[in-house]
């Protein structure tokens, strides 16, 4: 199945993923590396795709293969964790993969400042305030050496690091 020039080989159970979990607890996948190369460039490439459908992820609306399986999944979370709580962990992890992820394409495209400003956003959603603003920085930095001051996606850049230091003031007035 193909999606948004992503590659999903096969969808793994969820009693698979609590065994996988269990093994390797930073929740890594093995992917042969040239997989992987074709799977950085998807996501360097859908970041902000990628990330925006992250955040839309609902367990109580996933699908499942077989009805059955999607029932019974509820039915067992439902009374022990709760669906919402379950989202909320998931969505999580899915985050901090999609940040860790970013990060390390980041440090092998540096000059990628779409990816910079992208993960800058993600990690503010995230309130990784610490780690997002030197990345709006360096946006701001790298567009005016590459645009010259008066180019409208430097304006942009300027407008996000004005909103984040607006939201992270706001944030520490509370």
């Amino acid at each position: 199945m193909v999606r948004a020039g992503l590659t999903h080989a096969r969808v793994v159970p969820l009693r698979d993923l609590r065994v996988r979990r269990a093994r390797h607890p930073v929740g890594e996948v093995a992917v042969p590396a040239t997989q992987l190369i074709h799977f950085r460039r998807a996501l360097v490439n859908n970041f902000i795709f990628i990330s925006s459908v992250l955040s839309k992820i609902a367990l109580d609306e996933a699908e499942a293969i077989k009805p059955e399986d999607k029932a019974n999944i509820l039915r067992v979370v439902g009374p022990s964790v709760g669906v919402g709580q379950l989202n909320k962990q998931v969505l999580g992890e899915l985050r901090a993969w999609l940040a860790k992820t970013g990060g390390a394409a980041l440090t092998a495209e540096p000059g990628n400042l779409g990816l910079t400003i992208a993960l800058g956003q993600l990690l503010q959603a995230q309130g990784n305030l610490a780690e997002a603003e030197p990345l709006f920085r360096r946006a701001l930095e790298g567009r005016e050496k590459q645009l010259g001051a008066s180019h409208p996606d430097m304006l942009a850049s300027v407008n996000n690091l004005a909103a984040f230091l607006q939201a992270t003031r706001t944030r520490s007035l509370l």
